[in-house]
C-alpha cells in the first residue's frame, strides 16, 4: 500500500533483516550476482527447502541457491530468494514459474536487480 507521500507502507513497512542458511561464509551480502537473484512472495510457511528446489528443478540449483526470511521470533515468513545461474535464467524462471504454486499457494516471483 502507498502513503500519499509515495513511500510504502503496511506489512512490507519496517521488516526485520533477511537471513537463513547459506552456503557462503560471507553471508547474504554476497548472495548472487546482480540480476541473478528472485524474491519469492507467498511461499507456505511449511514449505521445505526441498520444495523450493523441486519447483525450480529446471534451473539445476543446489541448496546453498536458497534463502528463507524469518521473523523475529524464528519463524519462517512467506519469503525467500533464489539465486540463479545467470541474469537470463533468473528473467525465464519469473517469466515462467510467476503465480504458480507451491502447496497450493501462488507464489509471487519478482526479479532483483
Amino acid at each position: 500500500m502507498r502513503h500519499p507521500s509515495g513511500q510504502m507502507h503496511g506489512h512490507f513497512f519496517n521488516r526485520p533483516p533477511f537471513n537463513g542458511h547459506l552456503s557462503q561464509t560471507n553471508g547474504p551480502a554476497c548472495f548472487g550476482a546482480p540480476g541473478c537473484v528472485v524474491s519469492i512472495n507467498n511461499l507456505h510457511f511449511r514449505a521445505s527447502l526441498e520444495n523450493v528446489l523441486e519447483f525450480f528443478k529446471d534451473y539445476n540449483l543446489s541448496k546453498g541457491s536458497v534463502i528463507r526470511r524469518f521473523n523475529e521470533n524464528r519463524q519462517v515468513t512467506g519469503e525467500a530468494r533464489v539465486a540463479f545461474h545467470s541474469p537470463w535464467d533468473a528473467q525465464r524462471a519469473v517469466a515462467e514459474l510467476n503465480h504458480k504454486s507451491i502447496m497450493g499457494r501462488s507464489l509471487s516471483l519478482e526479479l532483483l536487480q
